[in-house]
């Protein structure tokens, strides 16, 4: 596995993410982006893309097939896709299926130590679409992370992404952020254990494991002052 920059953004899918300036981003090529999910709204919008994009969804229509389709024939992205992909993506130099997939009970309690099995020995689908996001940057020892667009569902039914025709909603809103709540009080524990920055970019979210941090700063040198 490739090490990745320092630093990395790990862009989710909610509201939060339309606070980015995607042309400020462009011109920082110190940062590693991750994405996951329907991201091709973004790609088609903003001119933009990300390095890495990661997509384990169990069940996808015809709107997430093409999403994922649209999202992997950019060679510039490497794609983490199911197997089960295979059925409607072409195999290429930038398109890696995964081969030792494994899902924690949804409804169970999130290990503490999840995120010390490495992603290539085994690469979860579990609790989050940006679990699998996550595992890939620690086992790449990057050093900060910044999160947006990980806001849960804290707004009115078809308002919890960046885009009106994501397609999908949970269906228990409040188990859902206790669930994301729970999550990334194990991921603040893994990031204290190992010396890992990392910070929230949005101060409207269900999450308050970290330090809110303006965007714009995390693109600059992070400054001591910044430190968790």
């Amino acid at each position: 596995m490739e090490m990745l920059n320092n630093k990395c953004l790990i862009i989710g899918n909610g509201p939060s993410v339309n606070l980015i300036d995607f042309d400020k981003l462009k011109g920082s090529n110190n940062i590693t982006t991750l994405c996951c999910n329907r991201i091709d709204f973004l790609i088609k919008e903003k001119n933009w893309q990300p390095d890495y994009y990661f997509c384990f969804k169990s069940k996808v229509d015809d709107n997430w097939k093409n999403s994922i389709k649209y999202v992997s024939q950019h060679k510039k992205i490497k794609c983490f896709l199911l197997p089960e992909f295979k059925s409607f993506i072409k195999q290429s130099t930038n398109v890696h299926f995964v081969n030792n997939l494994y899902e924690h009970n949804r409804h169970s309690l999130i290990p503490e130590d999840l995120f010390e099995t490495s992603f290539n020995i085994r690469q979860f689908k579990s609790y989050s679409a940006t679990v699998p996001v996550f595992q890939y940057c620690f086992s790449g020892n990057v050093k900060t992370i910044g999160i947006i667009g990980q806001d849960g569902y804290i707004f009115d039914k078809g308002k919890n992404h960046f885009n009106g025709s994501y397609g999908y909603e949970a269906s228990n809103f409040k188990k859902t952020n206790e669930r994301i709540r729970s999550l990334y009080k194990v991921i603040a524990k893994h990031c204290n254990r190992n010396n890992i920055d990392i910070y929230n970019l949005s101060n409207n979210s269900v999450i308050d494991s970290y330090s809110f941090l303006q965007f714009n700063d995390f693109l600059k040198s992070l400054k001591d002052k910044y430190r968790l």
